[in-house]
């Protein structure tokens, strides 16, 4: 069992690596099952179903351009909502793999996917709830944003490993209180790792798919997106089992309390 005697940077990548390393029997299958719903929707919506945007000329009123604009946000709202959707359960399903994992307990693929699917209401709720203080601290000022974004990082895995619903920003507000400049390290080295490995694949599939470059690109973007958000649900897993051991003490029926 891992000792946790400080909370910083390194350690919390080096572990969150080596967790999913050590499960990754278990994790991949659980995002490709959690990301199944993202990866239907691009792939029904693969082909445009509208039209290209008017130009000046073409828009004879301004309510044409906010028509196509409307339309234009209703075909990809389903994306935005299966999206947060399958990061959501992502993060319960890995929370509960990885944290029972660092506890010193085997992960099982179906008992993790189905331990996942009897927290994901709680998961849905507090997550519906964070993601809209941080759209309404990103829309006002940045800073709120990302402030907000830090306070409720492991607001997930509260919810799933604790049962906890409106009280889980709360407590993902206590657990990284005093930790916030460590987590905003660990987000934009993810952030800068996911932007690189994004460009170099964008450029691969520019390459190899000259005829439909538009549709490999997309599609290629998406599953690298998955890809990165399945490593930070890993960092989110140990993001919270690490804080939890530091502010409620070592002991792991302290931490693991929902698998005995």
């Amino acid at each position: 069992m891992r000792q946790i005697h400080s909370f910083n940077v390194g350690a919390v990548l080096h572990a969150s690596v080596s967790a999913y390393a050590r499960n990754a029997a278990v994790l991949v299958p659980l995002f490709l099952l959690t990301s199944l719903p993202a990866f239907a929707l691009v792939a029904m919506s693969a082909t445009p179903s509208l039209p290209p945007p008017p130009t000046p000329a073409e828009a004879s009123t301004p309510a044409d351009a906010l028509a196509w604009s409307k339309a234009f946000w209703e075909a990809h709202a389903w994306l935005v909502l299966a999206d947060g959707f399958c990061t959501v359960w992502m993060q319960a399903a890995f929370a509960y793999a990885v944290v029972r994992s660092m506890r010193s307990r085997p992960s099982r693929l179906l008992e993790a996917l189905w331990e996942s699917l009897r927290a994901l209401p709680y998961a849905l709720i507090a997550g519906a709830l964070a993601a809209l203080l941080l759209g309404v601290g990103f829309m006002l000022f940045l800073l709120p944003g990302v402030i907000f974004m830090l306070m409720f990082t492991v607001v997930v895995p509260v919810a799933v490993v604790e049962r906890r619903l409106g009280s889980a920003l709360a407590r993902s507000h206590h657990l990284t209180h005093g930790h916030k400049w460590s987590i905003l390290g660990v987000w934009l080295l993810l952030f800068l790792f996911g932007w690189a490995c994004e460009l170099v694949i964008a450029q691969l599939a520019a390459q190899f798919a000259a005829e439909d470059s538009d549709s490999a690109i997309r599609f290629v973007s998406v599953v690298a997106d998955a890809a990165l958000g399945s490593l930070s649900a890993t960092v989110v897993a140990v993001v919270y089992h690490d804080l939890r051991v530091l502010k409620d003490g070592a002991d792991p029926r302290a931490v693991a309390r929902v698998f005995e």
